[in-house]
């Protein structure tokens, strides 16, 4: 936005609103095991748990009891739980095959020192699924711990999906034309 189109402020000069995400875990999350995964997208997404299972009920076939086991670990990664999830909510999840094979394999807390500031990430590690934005970890049990004091932080990565917020959506976008009845 330039300051030919900025809005002005009480005193007349152009003003601008920087909008920053923050991260935190959401009050719904803790206590309800196993549901790593649908807590990781909540917390990137930015939403509660119950919205992001109650989607996954109905659009990636999990039945009515299901807890929040995801499935993550197959060799198409557009085709696991929480990447169907992430795209629902506009993440814009991105596999970068140069990232993950340099970092597969690796501990979380050596991965996340190689991972690029500014994007946030949902790492798979064995059966277990965690958000990490800027070296701070979210899970069902740690609400943004740095990673020297995350509990799983020797885990080992088997796949970093990005996403990139800064993207615009990949939702549709329906146009409404409005348009005005000829009088008769």
């Amino acid at each position: 936005m330039t300051s030919r189109n900025a809005p002005a402020g009480r005193l007349g000069k152009p003003f601008f609103i920087e909008v920053i995400m923050s991260y935190s875990l959401p009050a719904d999350a803790r206590g309800h095991m196993p549901n790593c995964g649908p807590t990781s997208v909540a917390v990137l997404a930015g939403v509660t748990v119950h919205k992001v299972m109650t989607w996954m009920r109905g659009n990636v076939g999990k039945p009515a009891k299901w807890k929040g086991s995801t499935h993550n670990r197959m060799s198409d990664p557009s085709r696991g739980d929480c990447w169907q999830a992430l795209e629902h909510f506009g993440l814009n999840p991105v596999f970068d095959a140069d990232l993950n094979e340099r970092v597969r394999g690796c501990a979380i807390k050596t991965a996340a020192k190689a991972l690029p500031t500014g994007k946030a990430y949902l790492i798979i590690t064995g059966s277990h699924a965690q958000a990490v934005v800027n070296g701070r970890v979210f899970d069902q049990n740690s609400d943004g711990v740095d990673m020297s004091d995350y509990w799983g932080k020797n885990k080992k990565v088997f796949r970093v999906i990005t996403c990139d917020m800064t993207a615009t959506p990949k939702r549709k976008v329906y146009k409404l034309i409005l348009t005005r009845k000829s009088e008769v």
